[in-house]
């Protein structure tokens, strides 16, 4: 499968207020294992499984640089959820400011999510159901945790794609594109940061501290990201299975 970004690159912009009024979030319903049935006819009764999301999607072929895209895009369709959530029922203690800026995180998400899922065509995953049952999504402390524990793994998550490219211009456009993204999820985690702890931005907590990379956030590889994500998603995700996330 093709994985070129020029028909992404080359049209004109849409203007960002005409882009959410177009875009669209469908939420996926997970599929059902039916229960099978005995030699006497008699159904018996079987446990559904969770169903398995693998960045593969089951296309032949399907180049690294896409498996990636679509790792991404399962991350930022879970941000988006979460964020949806909010904003459609805001704690009562969270100030109009900040309300005003999780709707912008909202907005962001938005595109994000669309443009990852029109860049990937049918190589794309489908959408995804999440359950944020067990956050705390009444109190502006508990979102706020939720939040920044969401957008500090993002970040992570960025950093550590970087080297997982083809090294060629193909695999140099799919990095530039993330890069863009990547600078502003920096962004976001410093504000959801600030908002519950001022001046917080570069805890010890996500920037490393020793070595070569002391100074720079830290990095996790998809495995750890899925895992710490895992509570979240309706699906078990694997990564294991295609060598561009291992």
């Amino acid at each position: 499968m093709s994985d070129k970004l020029t028909p992404f690159l080359t049209p004109t912009p849409l203007p960002r207020r005409m882009f959410l009024r177009a875009a669209g979030v469908t939420a996926a319903t997970s599929a059902l294992v039916l229960a099978g049935c005995s030699d006497d006819d008699e159904s018996t009764p079987v446990a559904p499984t969770t169903p398995l999301l693998s960045y593969t999607n089951g296309v032949q072929n399907i180049t690294a640089n896409n498996i990636v895209f679509n790792y991404l895009y399962s991350l930022h369709q879970l941000t988006l959820a979460f964020y949806q959530a909010v904003v459609a029922a805001f704690p009562t203690d969270m100030p109009v400011a900040e309300r005003t800026g999780f709707t912008d995180l909202r907005d962001h998400e938005l595109i994000y999510t669309e443009s990852y899922k029109y860049l990937l065509g049918t190589n794309g995953i489908a959408s995804l159901a999440f359950s944020f049952t067990t956050l705390t999504l009444t109190t502006r402390a508990g979102v706020l945790a939720a939040a920044k524990k969401f957008e500090d793994l993002l970040v992570a998550a960025y950093n550590d794609v970087v080297t997982r490219f083809s090294m060629d211009a193909t695999g140099r456009d799919y990095l530039l594109f993330t890069g863009k993204i990547a600078s502003v999820k920096a962004r976001h985690a410093a504000y959801v940061r600030d908002l519950e702890v001022a001046n917080s931005f570069a805890g010890t907590d996500v920037v490393v501290s020793s070595g070569d990379l002391a100074g720079l956030d830290a990095t996790l590889t998809p495995s750890a990201v899925v895992t710490a994500l895992a509570p979240y998603f309706t699906v078990t995700v694997v990564t294991s299975n295609t060598a561009a996330l291992a």
